[in-house]
């Protein structure tokens, strides 16, 4: 009876520490962010397991658990500081995603509040689209802690977000460009220096800030919204194209009643836009076939409405423009004589 009151050691609390903390590793990411460091602390824990099994293999009474304790103490150690170099790691890349998700969610926003002015804006609004698709994707991978695939869904936001950009700057060049602004700006100061001198009433339309400015004796007296050819942005060139002409003109004829309503006729085309054509037809721009156009009127029906080329506004406001104006009336339209406008100062920060 010589083992009468032995008792056998417990197995070493730190085994059990040890698979827990492989599987916060595992849920940490470490094998990804810390291979070698993961692998290693994987390897070391099978040996201590091993050596475990081995003393839990003896007899009660010859038990010693000390060395493997020791062995499961080192392990822990070094679990927990690659437990910690791959919290790290996560966090930064995880700060990383969030920057380029904040800089992505604000150029998403400047292109859509870019795009609610233009007409013109198919490719950038179907790009933009699929840039929007793929960021709420790549929230939601963000969301669960799914890097990779919220890093991928970025990558694609961001090229689909770069077409539609690009498509922005391509129809807004010319907006940017300070001799063709200049141009627009003189026209207007013209236009106003003419209603001051005569006391006449002028219009300007301005396409991009998408108004129409009534001055009288040089002051504006009444602005309304406007709507705009299909491709109104941009200057027009020969009939057909749906674009917006721009250029100092006259009403030659009042319509009090026509297909929208009221209607202003302008002298379009007028010189310079005849001679615009005709070097687009020599340079082979514009086909033989296509003619100048003609039948621009600015007129009722709703500024919503999308034109031919003609500039639309609402019955309400043609009401208060038609009793004051007269055949002979100037008219300048320009892209725009605000460099502060709304749509620049955000194609500026683009």
């Amino acid at each position: 009876m010589i083992f009468v009151g032995c008792q056998t050691q417990p197995v070493p609390p730190e085994a059990r520490e040890a698979e827990l903390l492989e599987d916060d590793l595992r849920r940490a990411g470490a094998p990804v962010y810390v291979p070698e460091g993961t692998f290693a602390y994987e390897r070391e824990h099978r040996a201590a397991k091993d050596a475990l099994i081995r003393e839990k293999a003896k007899p009660g009474w010859f038990r010693n658990y000390e060395q493997v304790r020791s062995k499961y103490q080192d392990l822990l150690t070094q679990g927990r500081n690659v437990l910690s170099k791959a919290k790290e790691l996560k966090e930064a890349r995880l700060a990383v995603l969030a920057g380029q998700m904040a800089d992505l969610r604000r150029r998403i926003s400047m292109v859509k509040e870019v795009s609610a002015s233009i007409n013109e804006n198919q490719e950038v609004r179907k790009n933009l689209t699929k840039a929007e698709v793929a960021f709420r994707e790549a929230e939601l991978h963000a969301g669960r802690e799914n890097l990779t695939e919220a890093e991928q869904k970025v990558n694609t936001a961001r090229s689909h977000l770069a077409r539609s950009e690009g498509a922005v700057y391509a129809l807004l060049e010319r907006y940017q460009d300070a001799g063709q602004v200049g141009k627009w700006r003189t026209w207007v100061a013209e236009t106003i220096a003419h209603s001051k001198k005569t006391g006449q009433v002028v219009l300007i339309v301005d396409k991009l800030a998408r108004k129409l400015t009534l001055y009288e004796k040089g002051k504006p007296a009444t602005t309304c919204d406007i709507g705009l050819g299909r491709y109104g942005l941009s200057d027009k060139i020969h009939s057909g194209d749906d674009a917006t002409p721009e250029g100092k003109y006259k009403i030659i004829r009042k319509i009090p009643k026509s297909a929208y309503y009221k209607a202003l006729l302008l002298n379009y085309p007028n010189e310079e836009d005849l001679k615009q054509f005709s070097l687009a037809r020599k340079s082979g721009q514009v086909s033989s076939r296509v003619s100048v156009g003609g039948n621009i009127e600015i007129h009722g029906g709703g500024q919503g409405n999308i034109t031919r080329g003609c500039i639309s506004v609402e019955n309400g406001a043609m009401d208060k423009i038609y009793p004051q104006v007269v055949t002979g009336t100037w008219v300048t339209i320009v892209g725009t004589a605000d460099l502060d406008n709304g749509v620049m100062k955000v194609i500026r920060k683009m």
